[in-house]
C-alpha cells in the first residue's frame, strides 16, 4: 500500500532540480527514509525486488542505455513505489511488482481527476511509470500560499468526485489521523489532483473489509458542508470542456517513443 508516502510527488520546486544521483544511491535513499520513519518497522517492496538478483544495476543500465537517463533526484517513496525526478518537470515511478490482495498495486487508473502517466514500462519485473512532475498540496500548506481550511476543502473535493466519477472511484487512502496533503498535486491554476496513484481505486474493487471505512468516507463526502476556495474554479476541465491534466508537459520523444 502507499498509505504512508511522504514525499512522493512532492519534492523541491522545479528551481531546486538537481539530478545528481544515479539511481542506486536514490534507492538506498527511498529504503533509509521508510526504515526511519517505521523506526524499522517497514521496508519498502520495490527496494526490495530491485536489490535482490543484481536488479538495481540491470534497470539503471537500461535507463541510460534505452532512455539516456543516469541522474536523477530523489522525490519520495511509499511501500510499494520509489519516485526519482529525472528532469525538472518529468519523474519515474518505480513500483514493484502487483500483490496479488492488494488491489492498489495492480494498475494505475485514468481520470482527469489523477495524475497521468505518460508510459508504462515494464522491465525486470520492474514498472517504470513515466508521469509529469506535479509540486504538492503539502507544500503549498508549508509556504503557507494555501491555508490548511482551503487545503482540507481540496481534498474533500476529490474524495466527493471520485465517488461522482463513471465509474466511481475512491480516494481511500486520503487521510488517516490528518488529512494526507501529500498524496494531492496542484496544477499552475491550483487546481488538485490525485498524484499518489496507490491512493485511490475503483469502488467496486474496494475490499469488503473496508466497506464501514468506505460508508463513513461516503457520509464526510456529501454531508460535509462546503465553502468557496478562491484560488480554484472548482473544474477539473479548461474552458474548451478538456481535461486540464492533458497541458501538463509531456516528456521528450526519447520518453514516448
Amino acid at each position: 500500500m502507499f498509505s504512508r508516502i511522504i514525499n512522493a510527488l512532492t519534492g523541491p520546486t522545479s528551481g531546486a532540480f538537481r539530478p545528481t544521483n544515479g539511481l542506486a544511491e536514490c534507492l538506498e535513499l527511498a529504503n533509509d527514509e521508510i526504515y526511519t520513519r517505521s523506526h524499522g518497522a517497514l521496508s519498502n517492496r520495490a527496494y526490495r525486488f530491485l536489490a535482490s538478483q543484481g536488479r538495481i544495476t540491470l534497470v539503471s543500465g537500461y535507463l541510460r542505455e534505452r532512455f539516456g537517463l543516469s541522474k536523477f533526484q530523489y522525490v519520495g517513496c511509499g511501500d510499494n513505489v520509489i519516485v526519482v525526478r529525472y528532469a525538472e518537470l518529468q519523474v519515474i515511478r518505480i513500483r514493484a511488482p502487483a500483490v496479488a490482495s492488494e488491489v492498489n498495486t495492480h494498475r494505475h487508473l485514468e481520470s482527469q481527476l489523477i495524475c497521468p502517466v505518460w508510459r508504462e514500462v515494464e522491465y525486470e519485473g520492474v514498472r517504470l511509470n513515466f508521469a509529469p512532475y506535479v509540486p504538492s498540496l503539502a507544500n503549498a500548506v508549508s509556504a503557507s500560499r494555501i491555508s490548511r481550511e482551503v487545503a482540507e476543502e481540496y481534498m474533500v473535493a476529490l474524495l466527493r468526485a471520485g465517488f461522482e466519477h463513471s465509474p466511481p472511484l475512491w480516494f481511500y487512502d486520503h487521510k488517516s489521523q490528518s488529512y494526507k496533503f501529500e498524496q494531492v498535486g496542484l496544477l499552475s491554476d491550483y487546481t488538485p489532483i490525485i498524484i499518489d496513484l496507490g491512493s485511490v481505486i475503483l469502488e467496486s474493487d474496494a475490499p469488503e473489509e473496508k466497506f464501514d471505512l468506505l460508508a463513513a468516507h461516503k457520509m464526510q463526502a456529501f454531508m460535509r458542508p462546503t465553502s468557496a476556495t478562491p484560488l480554484w474554479d472548482g473544474s477539473w476541465l479548461d474552458t474548451s470542456g478538456s481535461p486540464k491534466i492533458d497541458r501538463l508537459p509531456k516528456p521528450d520523444a526519447r520518453i514516448m517513443s
